[in-house]
């Protein structure tokens, strides 16, 4: 009898935890289906975003250019951004203030985006002739980042401070020429080197040591 007694006492102190177990069994039940609800709405924004981007990517000019002034950039994805900063400067004419409009969108999201920095080099030099203090600091800011990078980055690089040689300083004339030994590693970057046109005597001198 005293056993029976203390099995029903048992089951009551169980029962009485089971109402605790299985609210928190609902919680991470919701809370497991809540993130996954979350990471779904993630992952399918993502997959607009870069469906948009592609759209802009292949639209044809005049379609891109109607597509762009009904976009608020303000609200474009850093993907949208890029492709529409890349395809405005390869525009005819350019489109340097939509360009410069979506790289500073670009910035605003990610302040530490390397290729932005040279962007914003590469269109004061076009909007200028020149670069200006504005388009050396962001120069700098670019090798500050990354001193080297992706092939285009560097070329493109190569190509501004060919272009600026007599108003960079010492350490900016050392970054560029460095930019030539590390775009010679790459086959497609050694074949390109070979078709520069270099006015500074030293562009030239490292480039014929590498031939």
């Amino acid at each position: 009898m005293q056993e029976t007694n203390s099995n029903n006492s048992f089951k009551t102190g169980i029962n009485k935890l089971n109402p605790h177990k299985s609210s928190f069994m609902r919680l991470l039940r919701n809370g497991i289906l809540g993130l996954f609800f979350v990471g779904a709405l993630v992952a399918l924004f993502s997959f607009s975003n870069a469906l948009s981007a592609q759209a802009l990517q292949n639209s044809a000019d005049e379609e891109f250019r109607l597509s762009t002034d009904s976009l608020n950039l303000s609200r474009a994805s850093v993907s949208e951004l890029t492709v529409i900063a890349d395809r405005a400067i390869n525009l005819r004419p350019k489109n340097l203030s939509l360009a410069a409009e979506a790289n500073s969108n670009i910035i605003r999201k990610r302040k530490n985006c390397v290729k932005c920095k040279y962007m914003s080099a590469y269109l004061d030099d076009s909007e200028h002739g020149f670069l200006t203090e504005t388009g050396l600091d962001a120069l700098s800011q670019s090798y500050n980042l990354s001193p080297y990078g992706k092939l285009g980055l560097m070329k493109g690089r190569l190509e501004i401070s060919n272009r600026n040689w007599g108003r960079l300083d010492e350490e900016h004339r050392k970054a560029a020429l460095r930019q030539i030994t590390a775009i010679a590693q790459h086959p497609e970057g050694r074949n390109w080197l070979k078709e520069f046109e270099a006015a500074p005597a030293p562009i030239n001198e490292r480039i014929s040591r590498l031939r």
